[in-house]
């Protein structure tokens, strides 16, 4: 795992390095975390007014992180000291929850509903027992908001505020906690449902943990 304190460099420059150093082209980037080469090509040369919302920027700084067996944390506080007017501009926008695209109903849909009917009970349980562990620590999940949803995207934004916490992780992957206690996370779905759990360690040994599950038609 590289830490970029021993690179040198804007972002940018940090992410060449990175992707030279692991003998990628960005064609090869692109085929190992299924982002459009013109993307990659854009926050390698710091086009920040060319790539799409910030949720996704730090999506991408993640797999290029993953990729180039970089450490995460390092690059994202690195993208958000060099972009703080574009992140602290996204802070005040809300987070929509999972949508889906229209659709006609048909027998395969009716069954999809009728699965997730089926977990919501548990989603309401796990939400109760463990929205909250310990007086200090608290984690508010802003997306998704529903305990159980749908939807036929590839990927979803995982985002929430916390409080006297240290440390977040998205089903073992660490997310980035800001300044200002806001963690945001591109998640992949797979085909079928996706269980997600959110865990936070709390300052003084608080742990935290919320679930969230995901149906990809």
């Amino acid at each position: 795992m590289k830490k970029i304190k021993k690179l040198m460099g804007s972002l940018g420059e940090i992410l060449k390095q990175l992707r030279q150093e692991a003998n990628l082209s960005l064609e090869d980037l692109s085929e190992k975390t299924k982002i459009q080469a013109k993307y990659l090509g854009y926050l390698e040369n710091e086009e920040f007014d060319k790539l799409p919302n910030p949720v996704y920027v730090k999506g991408f700084v993640q797999k290029w992180a993953n990729a180039c067996r970089a450490d995460k944390e390092d690059l994202l506080s690195q993208l958000y000291r060099e972009n703080k007017v574009l992140f602290n501009s996204h802070e005040n926008l809300k987070l929509k929850p999972v949508g889906i695209s229209s659709f006609f109903i048909t027998s395969r849909h009716i069954a999809v509903v009728a699965a997730v009917a089926l977990v919501i009970p548990l989603g309401i349980y796990l939400f109760i027992n463990h929205q909250e562990v310990g007086s200090n620590s608290q984690i508010e999940i802003l997306s998704p908001l529903e305990l159980s949803s749908v939807s036929n995207q590839d990927n979803i934004t995982i985002a929430g505020r916390v409080q006297n916490i240290n440390s977040v992780k998205i089903n073992g992957e660490t997310a980035f906690i800001d300044e200002r206690g806001i963690f945001e996370y591109s998640y992949d779905l797979t085909a079928g449902l996706n269980t997600i759990t959110i865990e936070a360690n709390g300052e003084t040994g608080d742990r935290v943990e919320v679930m969230r599950k995901v149906l990809k038609l």
